[in-house]
């Protein structure tokens, strides 16, 4: 009964998150064949983000239906998973100096040997610190710490944002589940960049938590463990 309710409300959802961004594009076409609107530079732009953003959400369903049946094949090498944690939190350096937030990382323990797959870790920090940006106001700060150990590696990502309330807490890698249900994929994302991100951990054998208080921000701490080999 429940994984009936489930698929119903998933099913429902994903109708939801990909008729917004399908009827922008069919209203603008539409308007643009009637010569109610030109299709200048700004009308493309706005037309490009549009099947941009439907693009994406489609690779988002797509990832996490191969997850769900547990089909999600990983690439891995085997190594420090530092450098890319680093280039992907790099990625970001320019939007937080264009929103004055203090993005900052500090690693040790590079020792320790993983193995991961590089595109999926790349896309596990990239969904966070996202996330951690979209959430913390201008002139905060996002912390990116890296403690390599004999056992696992932890990363630990802290904003100083306006923090998640208890009763989301629990639901917050749910799909499609947005704490603020006000928020739409261009202010917050579609609620499948964490549920992805869980579902990407998990798939490195690794573990996701979340800590969070509207005084101090948000935590997400991610550990992956140590290879055997």
């Amino acid at each position: 009964e429940l994984a009936v309710d489930h698929h119903r409300q998933l099913t429902a959802d994903v109708a939801h998150e990909l008729r917004t961004p399908l009827t922008n594009i069919q209203g603008y076409l539409e308007a643009i064949k009637d010569g109610v609107v030109e299709a200048d530079e700004e009308t493309i732009d706005t037309l490009h983000s549009q099947t941009i953003h439907l693009s994406n959400l489609i690779e988002d369903l797509r990832i996490l239906a191969i997850a769900d049946a547990g089909a999600l094949a990983l690439n891995k090498s085997h190594g420090s998973p530092i450098p890319v944690i680093q280039e992907s939190v790099a990625h970001f350096s320019q939007r937080a100096r264009e929103r004055e937030i203090d993005l900052s990382i500090t690693a040790t323990g590079a020792g320790t040997v993983v193995d991961f797959d590089e595109t999926r870790i790349r896309q596990i920090i990239s969904n966070l610190v996202e996330n951690s940006l979209t959430h913390t106001p201008n002139g905060g700060s996002v912390n990116v710490d890296i403690f390599g150990g004999q056992d696992d590696i932890k990363i630990l990502i802290t904003d100083s944002g306006i923090g998640i309330s208890e009763a989301d807490l629990p639901r917050i890698f749910d799909q499609f589940y947005r704490a603020d249900q006000s928020r739409t994929r261009t202010t917050g994302g579609a609620g499948l960049g964490l549920t992805i991100v869980k579902r990407l951990v998990e798939a490195h054998g690794g573990e996701i938590s979340v800590t969070s208080n509207a005084e101090s921000g948000t935590t997400f701490r991610v550990v992956l463990p140590a290879s055997r080999t």
